[in-house]
């Protein structure tokens, strides 16, 4: 992991970490789309105690700031079905349905 494709990105009280990201330049096969880059937030974490104090707004700015010096524009994420908390988050900064994942699993 790393290199000029990936920023990381690690929050600190005084020298303990409370959150980090990963996001990542990755390229769609060029038969889905015009413009094969685009970005995708692959990890942001932020600690329990430390929601909702503007942490994860300050991570994501600068994570759009390193996107946009990239000329990247389409920015993608997973968040899981159920963490109403993060799907909010996400939401509230102008992230929109795109596709539904769905599993199956079967046996073991």
């Amino acid at each position: 992991m790393g290199g000029e494709d990936t920023l990381v990105l690690v929050a600190l009280d005084k020298n303990r970490a409370i959150g980090f990201s990963i996001s990542q330049v990755n390229k769609y096969a060029q038969i889905w789309v015009e413009r094969e880059t685009y970005g995708y937030i692959d990890t942001m974490v932020i600690t329990a105690d430390y929601r909702r104090k503007g942490i994860g707004e300050q991570m994501l700015d600068r994570i759009f700031e390193w996107f946009a010096s990239q000329d990247i524009y389409m920015i993608e994420l997973t968040v899981a079905a159920r963490n109403q908390v993060g799907y909010s988050f996400w939401g509230k900064h102008g992230f929109r349905d795109f596709a539904h994942r769905l599993y199956l699993q079967r046996g073991r």
